[in-house]
């Protein structure tokens, strides 16, 4: 299937069965208050929750996605890829969660809807790389992948 580009739709209005949320490594007061972790925790309470306790426990790894499965109507896909708000995201852990997305079929199970990351200045990061990126990991499945501009 094709990755198609969604301008001027919110990622929480998607139909896609999961829902991909950038995080942080590590637990900090002030590392929530980056958009879109603050929209997910109202959206998805009981998921946030679940990342949260395995993050409070140590568990998260950077590029590692978390998958809190059969808690809310979507599969939420927590992919970590910095260690905190003070930090950037980092492409490299961007491409090894992709890579690991990948390898657990995830585009083969699910259609997946999945944020612009770099598309605003303080993300850090090109994201015509992320497009490209997952394009190249995620862009070969079952089920479409919508990516979204304005998330």
């Amino acid at each position: 299937m094709v990755v198609e580009v969604r301008k001027h739709l919110p990622l929480f209005l998607t139909d896609s069965d999961m829902v991909v949320i950038p995080v942080h490594v590590t637990n900090q007061r002030k590392s929530w208050d980056r958009y879109p972790i603050n929209e997910a925790k109202l959206e998805y309470p009981l998921a946030y929750c679940h990342y949260r306790r395995l993050q409070d426990a140590n568990l998260t790894e950077p590029g590692e996605p978390v998958l809190s499965i059969g808690i809310e109507s979507k599969v939420i896909c927590w992919l970590p890829l910095t260690r905190d708000v003070r930090r950037h995201y980092k492409l490299h852990w961007l491409i090894r969660g992709l890579r690991r997305m990948n390898e657990m079929g995830l585009h083969e199970k699910y259609s997946i809807a999945f944020p612009a990351i770099g598309v605003y200045e303080e993300d850090q990061i090109d994201p015509v790389n992320v497009y490209k990126s997952v394009k190249k990991y995620l862009g070969n499945g079952t089920f479409p992948v919508e990516f979204f501009i304005d998330f």
